[in-house]
């Protein structure tokens, strides 16, 4: 792209490219007369429907509140388990949680840092997304998720966590959706989200974002209570945001900002509100002294962030030394590239309709309560949000549209509006069209959606379990060597094993390390009553075949894990 344009210039032409008109522009025009079409269908079915009938039937499920979102929320969590189990494998893919686990794992040992082993295990058993600093190995991460993930740990299933929380997710939600709707748009909002894709493969993962959504319900239901005028209200928000700082910074810092300044303007008047604002303030100061205290016995600095540690062009920004994805950095083209991405994403993915999940969330907004401080004071909190991250190099595509994951309350309160919306403005017919509408769509996600998406996860980021390869005996007391390929030229061979391999806890689970000139020596030595296996490539392509069904494309290449040595 040419150098010379402005930042704007060089976004509208790429926006421009006919490829990318086609991906983003007429490639979804083609599902609009194709939904048109249904939408006429459920009209025309509407008229042989009696209303009275439906009526009775959603009156029904009214009355069954608890016991209907209850059954939502299992459904919904022991889907995630299953996806977590049977089609990841019960193992970390990306970087993030391959990290997130080693944070974890040491926690659950009563530590935050361990000794860099002795070169060459230092290289050789270097996992992702870590750092090696001054002979302290810790990951780049802030210590919320760790330490909840800890608690998986200890009880021997960390992937079953994200799933436990996926289902007080929900839960959350429903209570998060009553506080503005009425209980039939609750249930209908509930439902959405329940079956949403972007909802229950996130919560399969071994990320932080189910639990940070949690913590984001939690925040929001404070914020909304305080503007009411409720006893502690401010504490439950402040520790909310706090909670969520402790766990992603950024989105826990938009968290207490943006209600702490709507909080001050109502407050203005009020002195016992601005005694009420400032407990808040300080419960959510209270996480971040303890944010500061973990930096400093990792870093050993209170104020040098072990992800800028692993990474300092890591970091918000437009600047050429910001965002790892470019030699030039990062700038306003690129963040508008990478906002239009997300949204293009997150509309197939919110609800698994193929490019129709945003239309009642657009529509939500004609029926919205804009004189309702609480709807106006969460739709600022989003966009005060949104705006920051085309700041942010990273379109954070991992599981879906991650960073907008802690929006979905907010996605799924305008949606259900937008729906609303509709059948206020075409009356009791416009109502079963509307839920003839909306079961067909679900239909086609589960039918079309979640297949593609679970052949994707299946080998997502080539990522395997790596006791495919080494059987369930040989899972403790062992070392192994893991040649140095490439798996399809795009990730590590060793990465599958990452998450298995405990070199910083002794006795532990195994020791993977990296076959390298001289590790066998080395590790024989660091670890003399294990058994060492040596996984050769034709073992480790027989054992990716046989968890693909595909034939596998390895690579001899040298690694060069993402880890900051210092």
């Amino acid at each position: 792209m040419n150098a010379s344009l402005t930042p704007l210039g060089r976004y509208l032409v790429e926006v421009y490219d006919p490829q990318v008109l086609a991906e983003y522009v007429f490639r979804p025009l083609w599902h609009v007369p194709l939904f048109g079409l249904v939408a006429l269908l459920a009209w025309w079915l509407a008229r042989g429907i009696s209303t009275d009938e439906v009526e009775a039937h959603l009156g029904f499920l009214e009355r069954h509140e608890r016991g209907l979102v209850a059954l939502l929320a299992a459904a919904s969590g022991l889907f995630s388990a299953w996806v977590a189990t049977a089609i990841l494998g019960a193992v970390p893919h990306i970087q993030d949680e391959r990290a997130y686990l080693f944070e974890a794992r040491l926690m659950a040992g009563g530590r935050l840092t361990a000794p860099v082993p002795a070169a060459p295990l230092d290289r050789a058993c270097a996992i992702d997304f870590t750092v090696q600093d001054s002979g302290r190995w810790y990951g780049r991460f802030p210590p919320g998720w760790p330490a909840l993930l800890a608690a998986g740990v200890i009880c021997g299933a960390p992937h079953l966590l994200n799933p436990l929380l996926g289902f007080f997710g929900i839960v959350g939600l429903h209570l998060f959706l009553r506080l503005h709707l009425t209980r039939r748009q609750a249930l209908l909002g509930t439902a959405l989200a329940a079956s949403s894709p972007l909802v229950t493969l996130m919560d399969a993962s071994l990320l932080a974002h189910p639990a940070g959504l949690v913590m984001t319900l939690g925040g929001l239901a404070g914020y909304g209570a305080a503007l009411q005028g409720r006893r502690w209200a401010h504490v439950v928000w402040g520790a909310a945001a706090g909670m969520l700082f402790l766990t992603r910074p950024h989105e826990g810092a938009f968290l207490w900002l943006v209600p702490a300044l709507h909080l001050s303007w109502v407050a203005r008047r009020c002195l016992p509100r601005w005694g009420s604002l400032g407990l808040g303030c300080l419960a959510f100061g209270l996480f971040v002294m303890a944010s500061l205290a973990f930096n400093r016995a990792t870093t050993g600095d209170a104020f040098a962030l072990p992800t800028l540690r692993c990474s300092p062009i890591d970091r918000p920004g437009f600047s050429p030394h910001v965002g790892v994805y470019a030699a030039e950095g990062h700038d306003l083209g690129r963040g508008l590239h990478n906002t239009i991405h997300q949204w293009k994403a997150t509309n197939d993915v919110l609800f698994g309709w193929p490019y129709l999940s945003l239309l009642p969330v657009a529509l939500g907004l004609l029926g919205c309560r804009w004189r309702d401080d609480r709807v106006v004071g969460m739709l600022a909190l989003a966009v005060a949000y949104l705006a920051f991250l085309v700041t942010w190099h990273n379109p954070g595509m991992g599981f879906g549209t991650r960073y907008h994951y802690f929006i979905v309350p907010q996605l799924v309160l305008l949606a259900v509006r937008g729906v609303s919306w509709l059948v206020q403005r075409g009356g009791p017919r416009a109502r079963v069209a509307v839920l003839l509408a909306l079961v067909y769509l679900q239909v086609v996600s589960v039918a079309t959606h979640y297949p593609r998406r679970l052949e994707t996860l299946r080998f997502y980021w080539r990522v395997f379990p790596a006791t495919t390869v080494l059987g369930p005996d040989a899972l403790a007391r062992t070392s192994v060597l893991v040649p140095q390929l490439w798996v399809d030229g795009v990730q590590e061979a060793f990465a599958s094993f990452e998450g298995l391999s405990t070199p910083y806890l002794g006795g532990q689970g195994i020791v993977a390390a990296r076959d390298l000139p001289g590790v066998e020596t080395a590790i024989v030595r660091a670890f003399p009553d294990r058994r060492l296996v040596r996984i050769d490539p034709d073992r480790l392509r027989r054992a990716i075949e046989s968890w693909t069904g595909e034939p596998a494309d390895l690579e001899a290449r040298e690694a060069a894990p993402a880890v900051s040595v210092r």
